[in-house]
Protein backbone atom coordinates (compact mmCIF):
# COMPACT_ATOMS: atom_id res chain seq x y z
CA UNK A 1 0.00 0.00 0.00
CA UNK A 2 1.39 3.39 -1.00
CA UNK A 3 1.78 5.97 1.74
CA UNK A 4 0.16 9.36 1.11
CA UNK A 5 2.61 12.02 0.03
CA UNK A 6 3.22 15.09 -2.07
CA UNK A 7 4.05 15.18 -5.75
CA UNK A 8 5.01 17.90 -8.20
CA UNK A 9 3.89 17.09 -11.74
CA UNK A 10 4.71 19.11 -14.85
CA UNK A 11 3.01 18.26 -18.14
CA UNK A 12 3.55 20.09 -21.40
CA UNK A 13 0.94 19.68 -24.13
CA UNK A 14 2.60 19.86 -27.55
CA UNK A 15 0.93 21.75 -30.39
CA UNK A 16 1.00 18.77 -32.80
CA UNK A 17 -2.20 16.69 -33.07
CA UNK A 18 -3.33 13.52 -34.83
CA UNK A 19 -7.03 14.11 -35.40
CA UNK A 20 -8.60 14.66 -31.97
CA UNK A 21 -5.55 13.36 -30.10
CA UNK A 22 -2.96 15.73 -28.70
CA UNK A 23 0.56 14.86 -27.64
CA UNK A 24 2.11 15.57 -24.24
CA UNK A 25 5.26 14.99 -22.23
CA UNK A 26 5.38 14.88 -18.45
CA UNK A 27 7.65 14.63 -15.44
CA UNK A 28 6.88 14.16 -11.76
CA UNK A 29 8.83 13.95 -8.53
CA UNK A 30 7.40 12.98 -5.15
CA UNK A 31 8.34 14.01 -1.63
CA UNK A 32 9.87 10.52 -1.32
CA UNK A 33 12.06 11.07 -4.41
CA UNK A 34 10.01 8.82 -6.70
CA UNK A 35 10.49 9.98 -10.31
CA UNK A 36 8.35 9.44 -13.41
CA UNK A 37 8.94 10.81 -16.93
CA UNK A 38 6.96 9.95 -20.01
CA UNK A 39 5.12 10.89 -23.17
CA UNK A 40 1.75 10.07 -24.62
CA UNK A 41 -1.57 11.32 -25.87
CA UNK A 42 -4.47 13.43 -24.64
CA UNK A 43 -8.10 13.75 -25.70
CA UNK A 44 -10.10 16.87 -24.86
CA UNK A 45 -13.90 16.78 -24.79
CA UNK A 46 -15.47 20.22 -24.69
CA UNK A 47 -18.50 22.26 -25.69
CA UNK A 48 -18.59 25.83 -26.94
CA UNK A 49 -21.59 26.48 -24.68
CA UNK A 50 -19.92 25.89 -21.29
CA UNK A 51 -16.41 26.54 -19.90
CA UNK A 52 -16.15 23.02 -18.39
CA UNK A 53 -13.99 20.47 -20.23
CA UNK A 54 -12.99 16.86 -19.72
CA UNK A 55 -9.54 15.63 -20.70
CA UNK A 56 -8.26 12.05 -20.82
CA UNK A 57 -4.58 11.23 -20.98
CA UNK A 58 -2.50 8.07 -21.42
CA UNK A 59 1.28 8.17 -21.25
CA UNK A 60 4.11 5.66 -21.27
CA UNK A 61 7.14 6.42 -19.14
CA UNK A 62 9.98 5.40 -16.91
CA UNK A 63 9.65 5.21 -13.13
CA UNK A 64 12.17 5.19 -10.30
CA UNK A 65 10.74 4.47 -6.84
CA UNK A 66 13.39 6.39 -4.89
CA UNK A 67 12.18 5.98 -1.28
CA UNK A 68 8.56 5.86 -2.49
CA UNK A 69 6.17 3.19 -3.68
CA UNK A 70 7.71 0.34 -5.71
CA UNK A 71 5.65 -0.21 -8.87
CA UNK A 72 7.46 -3.46 -9.70
CA UNK A 73 9.57 -2.30 -12.65
CA UNK A 74 11.07 0.53 -14.67
CA UNK A 75 8.26 0.98 -17.23
CA UNK A 76 5.12 2.64 -15.88
CA UNK A 77 2.00 3.85 -17.66
CA UNK A 78 0.17 6.93 -16.41
CA UNK A 79 -3.47 7.40 -17.36
CA UNK A 80 -6.06 9.73 -15.99
CA UNK A 81 -8.90 12.17 -16.30
CA UNK A 82 -9.06 15.91 -15.68
CA UNK A 83 -12.19 17.97 -15.00
CA UNK A 84 -11.27 21.46 -16.25
CA UNK A 85 -12.66 24.97 -15.94
CA UNK A 86 -11.13 27.32 -18.53
CA UNK A 87 -11.24 31.12 -18.25
CA UNK A 88 -11.69 33.46 -21.21
CA UNK A 89 -7.93 34.12 -21.06
CA UNK A 90 -7.09 30.42 -21.47
CA UNK A 91 -6.02 29.75 -17.87
CA UNK A 92 -7.26 26.33 -16.77
CA UNK A 93 -8.11 25.11 -13.27
CA UNK A 94 -8.58 21.37 -12.99
CA UNK A 95 -9.21 18.53 -10.62
CA UNK A 96 -7.20 15.58 -11.85
CA UNK A 97 -7.08 11.87 -11.03
CA UNK A 98 -4.49 9.51 -12.45
CA UNK A 99 -3.21 5.98 -12.03
CA UNK A 100 0.30 4.65 -12.59
CA UNK A 101 1.19 1.00 -12.99
CA UNK A 102 2.95 -1.31 -15.42
CA UNK A 103 -0.32 -3.02 -16.47
CA UNK A 104 0.99 -6.50 -15.70
CA UNK A 105 4.28 -6.60 -17.65
CA UNK A 106 6.13 -7.45 -14.41
CA UNK A 107 5.03 -10.12 -11.89
CA UNK A 108 3.86 -7.68 -9.19
CA UNK A 109 1.55 -4.78 -10.25
CA UNK A 110 0.75 -2.65 -7.18
CA UNK A 111 -0.10 0.67 -8.92
CA UNK A 112 -0.42 4.11 -7.37
CA UNK A 113 -3.04 6.84 -7.67
CA UNK A 114 -2.76 10.62 -7.55
CA UNK A 115 -5.36 13.31 -7.02
CA UNK A 116 -4.19 16.76 -7.98
CA UNK A 117 -5.36 20.34 -8.26
CA UNK A 118 -3.92 21.77 -11.47
CA UNK A 119 -3.37 25.31 -12.70
CA UNK A 120 -2.45 25.51 -16.38
CA UNK A 121 -1.24 28.74 -17.95
CA UNK A 122 -0.86 29.16 -21.72
CA UNK A 123 2.66 30.11 -22.81
CA UNK A 124 1.61 32.04 -25.91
Amino acid sequence: RAKPGKEAYLRYDLSHKNGPFGHAVGFSVSSRKALWAGAGQTYLASSLDIPIKLELHAMTGLYSAGKGHDLGGLIAFRSGIDLIYETDGGVRYALSYDHRSHTGIYPDNPGVESIQFVISIPLS
